[in-house]
């Protein structure tokens, strides 16, 4: 059985943090292309995030492979309690949702991990 899209989920909370910031429904389309847009710009403030934690864990030559991959772990356990986050995280999630609808290929441009 397919996983459940959390497409109506992602809107519904993406309009909630809108109007949380005070930014009238109309304007979204003033900042942002599409969604799709949005989503990539998104991206684009995540990944630093994540190669850093990269640098820190997986590639770290200061620490044997194992401890490597206990360190990203760790990273990624810490982050998730932090942010409360109950459903994965953003690049898996998002590369899940829009796997099936988006025909960019911008994202692939962007280089590797």
């Amino acid at each position: 059985m397919p996983k459940p899209s959390h497409r109506e989920t992602i809107l519904t909370e993406g309009l909630r943090v809108v109007q949380a910031a005070g930014v009238p429904q109309g304007s979204f389309t003033n900042h942002f292309a599409s969604e799709e847009a949005f989503g990539l710009e998104i991206l684009d403030r995540y990944f630093p995030q994540v190669r850093e934690g990269i640098q820190k864990t997986l590639r770290s030559d200061s620490l044997p492979p194992l401890d490597r991959l206990r360190a990203w772990l760790d990273l990624h356990i810490r982050f998730l309690k932090k942010a409360e986050m109950r459903n994965g995280f953003l690049i898996g999630n998002f590369s899940i949702e829009v796997a099936d609808h988006s025909p960019s290929d911008s994202t692939a441009a962007r280089g590797n991990l």
